[in-house]
């Protein structure tokens, strides 16, 4: 009862502070599991009631979105598009806060660094383009890929990125495994036919899974 209380103190805190990402996270945590006790009250319902609504936003976009992220703290979203154009938004309000372009072809992919001061573009022109969430300012741009980067994704740590192709001529795919302190591919891993729809590594960056198009995890 004393975690309940003071969870949803903060959500009450992150609304107020407009952290609507947050809000919903503490609100959520506290929904009760099969066996738990049922400790929501009014605040719980108000809250979620609140955060529910204003999250109900229309980022408008001149074409179609193909990538969109939250950043770790809930406060922005990312998102790419057809063109090739990236974009950050305020959550809480739909505020667009930078344009992103430099990518020639549309945006398959986006992922937050861990602390949420970079976010990572990829893009069918073979490109993994880094930026600066704050100043939306391009900080190192790659040619990751021989085909279109689907897949993006950070270690934990933040010292690595995953990034996963698919080789459409061949039908083949594969993930490539970045040491981003010193900018070069450590490992390429071939993950076999079918297109790779998610990329997770472990909490301890020990391991990587790859999800992969015929029912296959590797």
């Amino acid at each position: 009862r004393l975690l309940y209380a003071a969870e949803m103190n903060l959500a009450g805190q992150a609304w107020d502070a407009a952290n609507v990402g947050r809000t919903t996270q503490l609100v959520e945590s506290n929904f009760p599991q099969d066996g738990e006790e049922d400790l929501r009250g009014f605040e719980w319902h108000y809250l979620r009631r609140l955060s529910s609504q204003n999250l109900r936003l229309t980022l408008q976009h001149p074409n179609e979105v193909h990538a969109v992220a939250f950043s770790p703290d809930g406060t922005k979203v990312a998102t790419g598009d057809e063109d090739g154009t990236g974009r950050l938004w305020e959550s809480a309000t739909g505020r667009l806060l930078a344009t992103l372009q430099a990518h020639k072809s549309k945006i398959l992919s986006l992922d937050f660094s861990p602390d949420g001061k970079t976010l990572a573009t990829g893009s069918s022109d073979y490109l993994i383009i880094f930026w600066d969430v704050v100043s939306g300012r391009q900080l190192m741009k790659m040619k990751a890929h021989e085909d279109a980067v689907l897949n993006l994704k950070f270690s934990p740590d933040g010292k690595w990125l995953a990034s996963g192709e698919m080789h459409y001529l061949e039908g083949k795919s594969e993930v490539r495994l970045w040491d981003l302190e010193k900018g070069t591919c450590r490992a390429t891993i071939a993950s076999g036919a079918g297109w790779i729809y998610k990329l997770e590594f472990s909490p301890d960056n020990t391991q990587l899974a790859v999800g992969v198009g015929g029912g296959y995890l590797r």
